[in-house]
């Protein structure tokens, strides 16, 4: 068996449509706003996403950086999936081999989406979690503030 780690796995509800929240992950201006820890902030940001397609993410503070993931889409299904490889480059390190992430989309309610993701095949859990809640807690807080 590999020497990865157990899959960080999150629940979030979104106040927003699925389609918003789907395209918040699949359009790079909109990626810009939020896919970054805080007191991280998203420098570059491309997303061709379909299957097959590329994105590029990196994001720095004034202190650190760059650190870069890229990956490919392996599975795009509007409103309702995506699943991209994962390699991060950085201060951190560099995977040798890619991670996966899926991110399943639920209308749980109207104007309301639950966000599963789940980040498998990891090398180490170090910081991951910590590091997926800030970013849905941005993701959150997009919605959020468009509503007031």
């Amino acid at each position: 068996m590999s020497s990865t780690v157990p899959a960080i796995k999150m629940t979030r509800t979104i106040n927003a449509p699925v389609a918003k929240v789907f395209e918040a992950w699949t359009d790079a201006a909109q990626l810009k706003r939020w896919l970054a820890p805080h007191p991280y902030e998203v420098r570059e940001a491309t997303a061709d996403a379909r299957p097959g397609g590329r994105y590029r993410i990196v994001v720095a503070t004034v202190d650190d950086g760059p650190h870069t993931t890229t990956g490919e889409y392996l599975e795009v299904e509007p409103g309702r999936r995506l699943v991209m490889t994962w390699f991060y480059e950085g201060p951190l390190g560099k995977d040798e081999t890619p991670s996966v992430v899926t991110v399943d989309f639920l209308e749980v309610a109207p104007g309301a989406t639950e966000v599963t993701l789940t980040h498998a095949e990891l090398r180490s859990d170090e910081g991951g979690r910590e590091g997926w809640t800030l970013i849905l807690d941005k993701l959150a807080a997009l919605f959020d503030g468009a509503e007031k």
